[in-house]
């Protein structure tokens, strides 16, 4: 597992788009790829998303390292059992097929 300093390194890197920190931190540890943010749980493919620089590369080398793109928050983990999913978009109310 990896360790909880690490992972928030991977995940800062991510946030950036420091695409050389993000291949050096799994570099050091491959077990990291899929940890999570401590707040909300985010992973750093989730995190790489939003990133202003570099998000695509940043992702890509994420992927190509093994993220899990279907990792969720943790909101989202606890709200899926509890709550059933969403409506598609065409059946809310308002909405014209085009």
């Amino acid at each position: 597992m990896a360790k909880p300093e690490a992972a928030k390194n991977l995940i800062s890197y991510a946030l950036i788009g420091k695409v050389s920190g993000v291949t050096g931190c799994i570099e050091k540890d491959p077990t990291m790829v899929n940890s999570r943010s401590t707040k909300r749980g985010f992973s750093p493919l989730q995190v790489a998303a939003s990133a202003e620089q570099n998000a695509a590369e940043t992702m890509q080398v994420l992927l190509a390292a093994g993220a899990d793109p279907k990792h969720q928050d943790m909101v989202r983990a606890i709200n899926s059992r509890t709550r059933p999913p969403p409506l598609p978009v065409s059946l809310l109310p308002g909405h014209r097929l085009t």
